[in-house]
């Protein structure tokens, strides 16, 4: 007899926490749906911008041949002669001897 009264003592208070969390959680099951929800866009801040007085160009220069040395152009960003012979015209290239390693230029 005492079995039965800890098992039913145990069905009850099972069932009173599953009647409690059906109407006090918002699960949607009950045909409610959750509060709406307001999404505002991300503030931007105004910053200091400070333009480069000289831009980059966006694209690579094309060299330019010298007249009187053919297969030798000179290198758009030190003015310094290159070699070219033997690369193909549009080839994308870097002088050797520039330190700056972000200035590639076209062979004409």
């Amino acid at each position: 007899m005492l079995k039965h009264k800890i098992k039913d003592s145990v069905l009850v208070t099972a069932l009173a926490g599953v009647s409690l969390c059906l109407t006090s959680c918002d699960w949607g099951v009950l045909g409610s749906s959750p509060d709406p929800v307001t999404v505002h866009p991300p503030i931007i801040e105004p910053t200091d911008v400070t333009l480069d007085p000289k831009p980059k160009a966006l694209t690579p220069p094309i060299a330019k041949p010298l007249e009187s040395r053919p297969g030798f152009v000179l290198n758009p960003y030190t003015g310094t002669i290159v070699d070219v012979r033997g690369l193909a015209s549009g080839l994308l290239v870097r002088d050797p001897e520039d330190p700056d390693k972000t200035h590639t230029f076209y062979v004409p």
